[in-house]
């Protein structure tokens, strides 16, 4: 097999592949706003404008490639992540709130967290609504669901999840799916 030759003037090889780097940079940039989690999250975020997240501390968060809706666990979203969302949507529009804005948006100590600019009042009617229902729900699948202790880490798992997702130990290790060659 021969070797093809690295043909260059000086340094200029350098330059041109620092070059070709731009264009691809540009290229990819250009072409992921038309990936599709960025064209649902945008239709997403017309719908429900508090869900972008605008991050003056992490600007690369900026846009439509996440929404706090994707920074709660998948089984959260798909049980009542459309019903939080038009829960906090109807109590805007009822109470006639300006500038709502989340902050964060996360699974704490196996409860859905929201953080926002909203008084005590919006926690007791929605957040604790959706705390209650999220302690109850399986962080994988949806389904209903019960505490356990995974690695130091309190979740709740359906029946079904649990023989998917964990060795059936006290312990609770998550599975580890290792191929091993033999001589």
């Amino acid at each position: 097999m021969s070797a093809i030759p690295l043909q260059h003037k000086g340094w200029s090889f350098l330059a041109e592949i620092y070059m070709n780097r731009k264009i691809k940079r540009k290229i990819r940039n250009f072409f992921r706003i038309f990936h599709p989690k960025y064209i649902k999250n945008f239709l997403l975020c017309l719908k429900y404008p508090f869900l972008k997240i605008e991050s003056q501390t992490y600007p690369w968060v900026n846009g439509y490639y996440i929404t706090w809706l994707d920074e709660i666990p998948i089984g959260w979203r798909k049980r009542f992540g459309k019903e939080l969302c038009d829960d906090i949507k109807n109590y805007i529009s009822k109470h006639n709130i300006k500038n709502y804005h989340i902050r964060q948006m996360k699974e704490k100590w196996n409860c859905l967290e929201i953080y926002d600019n909203s008084d005590n009042e919006f926690y007791n009617e929605i957040h604790q609504k959706y705390q209650d229902l999220s302690e109850k729900t399986c962080v994988y699948c949806g389904k209903p669901a019960t505490w356990v202790t995974t690695n130091g880490w309190y979740e709740s798992v359906c029946d079904d999840c649990k023989k998917t997702q964990f060795i059936d130990k006290p312990t609770c290790f998550k599975k580890i799916n290792v191929e091993y060659e033999t001589k």
